[in-house]
């Protein structure tokens, strides 16, 4: 399988990578520790078949807005929700749902949030 990474802009990864080298289509990694990256780089797929959203953090992100602020620390899950081209989340690591208040992990649950919490991948 061919994976390759791209940061938003699919004609100017395959201008630079080339056609996929397999039948699977590219795969987007998006590696980022400001929760500004993730918004726009999901916004570029939405000319294209619809995504699943893999996340790896210790906390869902899926609150709906904090102190007025919606595009922020802690709500990108919630915004990506808000997107037709999303179909959901598997969100991985997530160290403890009570990091979030109810509405929250349910609006994420909603969304399609298949939430793997961090112990699982521990053995104490």
């Amino acid at each position: 399988m061919s994976i390759q990474i791209n940061c938003a802009d699919r004609q100017l990864h395959q201008h630079i990578v080339g056609e996929p080298h397999s039948s699977y289509p590219p795969y987007p990694l998006v590696i980022a520790g400001d929760h500004s990256v993730h918004i726009p780089c999901i916004r570029a797929f939405d000319d294209q078949e619809p995504i699943r959203i893999m996340h790896i953090d210790a906390h869902l992100d899926f609150v709906d807005d904090r102190h007025d602020v919606r595009y922020g620390h802690g709500n990108p899950s919630s915004r990506a929700s808000e997107m037709s081209h999303v179909t959901g989340f598997t969100q991985n690591g997530i160290r403890n749902a009570s990091s979030s208040n109810r509405e929250d992990y349910e609006a994420a649950r909603a969304a399609g949030s298949c939430i793997m919490k961090s112990w699982k991948y521990c053995k104490v």
